[in-house]
Formats: structure tokens, C-alpha cells, sequence
């Protein structure tokens, strides 16, 4: 949804993947075949190793929300938790997103690296 300082390479290649869905969305309409875009926020899992509390969602909600769309949108959110996260980002400017993100997954990576998760840049 923006470029973050810190994920470019993620940011750029997920940005890549929903303008394609989106795209061939309504390309194939017509055939039937439905496309989606899924901008997926946090979500309890094994890598993200956070509890589904807050803006944490449990798979099942982030899943259920998604599959709720198909069909009937081109890109979604899916549950409510990331919707109301990302509305959240979009009043803030830029700049302040990449210095809080920056600042964060700097620090992430250094625990990640100590844990024998991440290898040092």
C-alpha cells in the first residue's frame, strides 16, 4: 500500500502482486474467473509470533474476511482489524511512517539475528 523504509523489496513486490490481481480481475470477468487482491495485516502466526490481540488477527478471521470478498471486489482488506489498521496509516504523513518502521524493523532484525533467526547485514 506504500513504501515503508526498511520492507522496499517486499513493499515493491506486493504492490506488483495486487496491481496484477486487480488487473486481471476485470480482464476476466467475463471468463468467470475471479482475481483478488488481499492486503493482509497482522495476523497470528508462527513467523509473526504475536498474540491475536489488537490489530492481531487470528488466521481464521484474516482468511474468512478475505474469502468473504471473492467475487465481489478486487482487492480487500478482509477482516475488520486490518481495515481499521491501514485507515489508521492513512492519516499519518509518510515521513512518520518510515521513521517509526525504520526505527522498529531495525530493532526487529537485531533480536532476530541474536535469536539465530536472521543473518547480520
Amino acid at each position: 500500500m506504500m513504501p515503508v523504509a526498511g520492507t522496499l523489496v517486499y513493499a515493491g513486490t506486493k504492490s506488483l502482486s495486487s496491481y496484477l490481481a486487480i488487473g486481471l480481475d476485470y480482464e476476466l470477468k467475463d471468463k468467470k474467473i475471479d482475481c483478488l487482491a488481499w492486503y493482509a495485516g497482522e495476523t497470528s502466526t508462527n513467523m509473526l509470533r504475536m498474540p491475536a490481540e489488537g490489530r492481531v488477527a487470528t488466521p481464521h478471521d484474516a482468511v474468512k474476511g478475505m474469502l468473504r470478498d471473492v467475487g465481489k471486489e478486487s482487492a480487500t482488506y478482509g477482516c475488520y482489524k486490518h481495515a481499521k489498521a491501514m485507515a489508521m496509516f492513512g492519516y499519518l504523513p509518510i515521513s512518520t511512517i518510515n521513521g517509526f518502521m525504520f526505527k522498529a524493523l531495525t530493532k526487529s532484525h537485531a533480536k532476530m539475528v541474536l535469536d539465530g533467526r536472521a543473518e547480520k547485514k
